[in-house]
Order: structure tokens, then C-alpha cells, then sequence
């Protein structure tokens, strides 16, 4: 699992500088286009994380490597299932991974082949992977995002002087 997670990240790296790798000539090109304002910024009104900047290049070369090292410790070998209507159906295995690994790895390559690597993210309570709907989503689901709320610091003071104040208020009658 170790190998996906890195793969994970750096794929995550890779896919995050590739839209914006630039050197001093593309940024030039870019700012060229004479955009509108409104164009180079996001929906909240910050620059867009798609605008070109110094230094997505070395961080596109450094991802890129690490996709290549890890992608070189693990040898496919093909697996023939049989045709069907004169088609050829292959599976593969992918050497160098154990057990659930391996088809999680497939599954890594697919997602990234759509284009949706980016979305996924680690859960802050579980540690488990889902997509984040919107980019900010901390929690895979409300069980962990409640679970996490109950665990913070002075919670269990907060419920108890909370249920205090209720039980005197409405339970007992009095204010």
C-alpha cells in the first residue's frame, strides 16, 4: 500500500503542475493573450490555480520522477481469459504489489486516466480515501466528520455543562 500512496501523491503533484508548468517563455505567451481580470481569477477572487507560475516546472520534473519510480518497481504481466466474438480478453497482474494493492493500482490508473487523481483525498478522522465533491471536504462521510467533532478537545466538558444547563432549564422547571 505504501507504493499506491506514494503514487497517489505524486500522481496528485503531477497532475496539479502539468496544468500549469510554464517556464519564462510560456508565462510570456500567456500574459500576452491580454485576458480579461475576471479570467485569471477564481470564484472567490483569488488568482486562478490554473495561471501559470515561476517554478511548475521543476515541481512537474520532481512529480514526474517519482510517478517513474514507483511505476518502475511494478511489472505487468498479462493474464489471457479467453475471446469473446473473436475479441481478445486480457487481465493483468501487476507484479510487485500484494494482495488488494494490485487492483487498487488498476483502479489508480483508471481514475487517473479520467482525469479525476485530483479528487481523491484522505479522510482527517479515518484515514480512508474518497473523492472530495467539493475541494474542501475534510470528511468521507458525517459519521467521521460528527466522530471528529465529538473527539476535540474540552467537547465532553462542553455536552456536560450543556445538558446541565438544559436539565435545570427544562427537565426540572427552573431558569
Amino acid at each position: 500500500m505504501e507504493k499506491l500512496e506514494r503514487l497517489i501523491g505524486a500522481a496528485q503533484r503531477l497532475n496539479d503542475a502539468s496544468r500549469r508548468v510554464t517556464d519564462a517563455e510560456f508565462l510570456g505567451r500567456f500574459k500576452s493573450l491580454n485576458l480579461p481580470r475576471e479570467l485569471q481569477k477564481d470564484m472567490r477572487g483569488k488568482p486562478s490555480p490554473d495561471v501559470p507560475r515561476e517554478g511548475m516546472r521543476e515541481q512537474y520534473s520532481e512529480a514526474l520522477r517519482e510517478v517513474l519510480t514507483v511505476l518502475g518497481g511494478i511489472s505487468l504481466t498479462p493474464i489471457f481469459l479467453g475471446t469473446i466474438g473473436g475479441r481478445l480478453i486480457v487481465d493483468w497482474t501487476a507484479a510487485g504489489l500484494k494482495g488488494s494493492a494490485a487492483g487498487s493500482f488498476f483502479n489508480l490508473i483508471e481514475l487517473w486516466r479520467l482525469n479525476l487523481v485530483g479528487d481523491l483525498k484522505r479522510c482527517v478522522h479515518c484515514n480512508g480515501w474518497f473523492f472530495a465533491a467539493p475541494s474542501w471536504q475534510r470528511f468521507d462521510s458525517k459519521k467521521c466528520q460528527q466522530a471528529a467533532f465529538e473527539a476535540r478537545p474540552g467537547r465532553k466538558e462542553q455536552r456536560a455543562a450543556w445538558a446541565r444547563q438544559h436539565y435545570h432549564a427544562h427537565v426540572k422547571g427552573e431558569k
